[in-house]
């Protein structure tokens, strides 16, 4: 009798004991609309954040002239917008892009080759005249040399001359026949770097964007800017 007994309050305190297991609960969830709205209203106010703009980023990238050949075998210098390494084996490629309508264009779809120089802050006063100015119009080697900065030549003859103290030079060939791409108001050149000269006795720092939109010689799209134009075209007498 005492073990029945024993027995079933044991049994009892089990059952008393025992958790009720989650399969043994109802209840029904009360959608979480307090979140959902709140998530809504902020959702909302960042798309009233956007604007639309035609105002490329301003981008703090280095300036590069891309020098080539003339048909009469002189050299013409252009100020490139676009200009960006893209592979480095097995060829080292860099992509430019040259602008249509320019004396570079012409010159560089002839030869199929040109020069990419980088520039350096020794170089700033001649980007207006270097990309506010074209090739027909202007001796721009007898320009730069007046403004100290002579066309110099690289250790391979063939090659279109150079400005001098640049912080790189970059010979390229570019294949005519499968690595032009037209880009609507560029052209689109996969140029392969043939060879490379960095000038012995270092060079000034870097010609950067940001430095060129300080200094009042472009705008922030990336152009020379009017002032600067109007003011290289005065000095030439090409108002």
């Amino acid at each position: 009798m005492m073990t029945r007994i024993r027995t079933g309050v044991l049994l009892a305190i089990a059952t008393i004991s025992t958790p009720l297991l989650p399969s043994a609960l109802s209840f029904t969830a009360r959608p979480n609309t307090d979140g959902q709205s709140r998530n809504a209203s902020s959702a909302r106010r960042a798309a009233a954040s956007f604007q639309e703009t035609d105002t490329p980023p301003l981008l703090n990238v280095p300036t590069y002239s891309v020098a080539t050949l003339n048909a009469d075998g002189t050299t013409n210098m252009n100020i490139l917008s676009y200009a960006i390494p893209t592979s480095s084996r097995p060829d080292r490629i860099w992509t430019l892009g040259v602008y249509k309508g320019t004396l570079t264009e012409t010159n560089v779809l002839r030869e199929g080759t040109c020069v990419l120089q980088l520039l350096t802050e020794e170089h700033a006063n001649l980007v207006p005249l270097l990309g506010g100015t074209c090739g027909r119009d202007v001796d721009k080697a007898a320009v730069c040399s007046s403004k100290s900065m002579p066309f110099v030549a690289l250790p391979q003859s063939d090659a279109p001359m150079v400005l001098p103290r640049c912080g790189r030079y970059l010979l390229m060939t570019v294949d005519m026949q499968q690595d032009v791409v037209d880009g609507g108001s560029h052209w689109i050149l996969n140029c392969k770097v043939e060879r490379m000269w960095e000038v012995e006795d270092g060079t000034a720092p870097h010609l950067m964007g940001a430095k060129l939109r300080e200094l009042g010689i472009i705008s922030p799209v990336g152009r020379v800017s009017d002032e600067a134009k109007e003011e290289i075209l005065a000095e030439l007498g090409l108002e």
